[in-house]
């Protein structure tokens, strides 16, 4: 596939150097590049699917179902189980956002774009 682009100036001195630097011509360094955007953003939504572990999402689903229906032991799991749900927020928070910057791209479009949006515990 053949495909002709126009680059800035400045993007245009930083792929000469770049290929200059690493022994490639222009078309191979603009293909090394996208293909490790490409392989980042991969992982990135690999991660940010993978945050949630299903059985934790079953479990604090379950206890909080239960409303005032608790044990003290039973409590204090949902809490330990709401505060590492925090953290994965914002563990996933920040692997949005760096996807977006990937992307070049606002966080609220991701979201949009991945269809994400959030959802009550019950």
């Amino acid at each position: 596939m053949s495909l002709t682009i126009t680059l800035e100036p400045d993007v245009e001195a930083w792929v000469r150097r770049e290929a200059a630097r690493m022994g490639l011509d222009a078309q191979g360094i603009i293909q090394r590049t996208l293909r490790q955007q490409s392989h980042k953003e991969q992982e990135l939504l690999i991660r940010i699917q993978n945050c949630f572990p299903e059985d934790q999402e079953a479990q604090l689903r379950q206890l909080a179902a239960r409303r005032g229906k608790k044990s003290e032991a039973e409590t204090a799991q949902m809490l330990t189980l709401s505060h590492q749900r925090e953290k994965q927020n914002a563990t996933r928070i920040a692997l949005l956002v760096e996807l977006a910057e990937l992307r070049g791209q606002s966080l609220d479009q991701v979201m949009t774009d991945l269809k994400l949006s959030p959802k009550p515990l019950v």
